[in-house]
């Protein structure tokens, strides 16, 4: 979905309390993870929509959290190895077959 994205971190803050969503794209037919509440390199997000990276299995787990594969970027660069894995809490979130809408594609201030 994603194209054009870079891995060079030089100057990049690793964590951010203050990020927040700050870029979208538009999707048709697509699965996607809904969050009341997720988490991301300290930033909090609220009522967000993700494209999920891997639609078969999108979840693992680190240290005890759930997290979800998707595609997205912070502070426009992709994570070196695999795309972003969001922390999701238990309740706060929904998968949803063949959305269309925009999703958020970057966090950033």
């Amino acid at each position: 979905m994603l194209t054009g994205w870079k891995t060079d971190w030089t100057g990049i803050p690793n964590t951010d309390k203050r990020a927040k969503p700050s870029k979208y794209k538009f999707v048709k037919n697509a699965k996607v993870l809904v969050v009341k509440r997720a988490s991301i390199r300290s930033a909090i997000i609220s009522n967000g929509v993700f494209y999920l990276n891997n639609i078969d299995n999108p979840f693992s787990h680190y240290k005890e959290k759930t997290r979800a594969s998707v595609e997205c970027m912070w502070f426009g660069r992709k994570p070196k190895v695999t795309w972003m894995n969001l922390t999701v809490y238990d309740g706060e979130w929904e998968i949803k077959n063949k959305y269309t809408g925009d999703v958020i594609v970057n966090i950033s201030r």
